[in-house]
């Protein structure tokens, strides 16, 4: 969930990642009342968070995803949702958001090289779903936000 406020605190993409990889940790480890399917489910959602968060400069389609996984698509949405609260779509789209956020305040990288390394490929497209989820264009976004 991106919020729509001028101020974006830095360590927001780390700790958004870091809490669902927490979560599936504790999900895939917490053996006595888990059963091994549960187990196994955890384990998956902590390995396909680790491969979203390495493959951030790629586009990453769900297929690819579940592919990876040998999972089929339906179940990879149902399960990550199951485990996260949201959807992967939606989990990859914020991440890769929230890693342009951070390059727009912490360089002067320009955004076609963002959305370049967020692995995405239109500029425009991102444009506008930028200013959709942070209400804000990404050059009001980084004037507002440089440290």
């Amino acid at each position: 969930m991106l919020l729509k406020e001028k101020a974006c605190d830095r360590t927001q993409v780390f700790l958004y990642g870091a809490f669902w990889m927490l979560l599936a940790e504790i999900s895939a480890e917490h053996k006595k009342s888990a059963t091994p399917d549960h187990r196994e489910k955890g384990h998956l959602i902590s390995r396909t968070i680790q491969y979203i968060d390495g493959h951030l400069a790629e586009e990453i389609p769900v297929s690819t995803i579940a592919e990876h996984f040998s999972i089929s698509q339906p179940s990879m949405r149902k399960i990550f949702r199951e485990y996260t609260g949201i959807g992967i779509s939606d989990y990859v789209t914020n991440i890769k958001m929230e890693k342009a956020m951070q390059l727009l305040r912490e360089t002067d990288t320009n955004v076609q090289e963002i959305v370049t390394a967020i692995g995405n490929t239109d500029a425009s497209a991102f444009i506008r779903l930028f200013k959709k989820k942070t209400g804000m264009t990404p050059g009001q976004y980084r004037k507002a936000n440089r440290f």
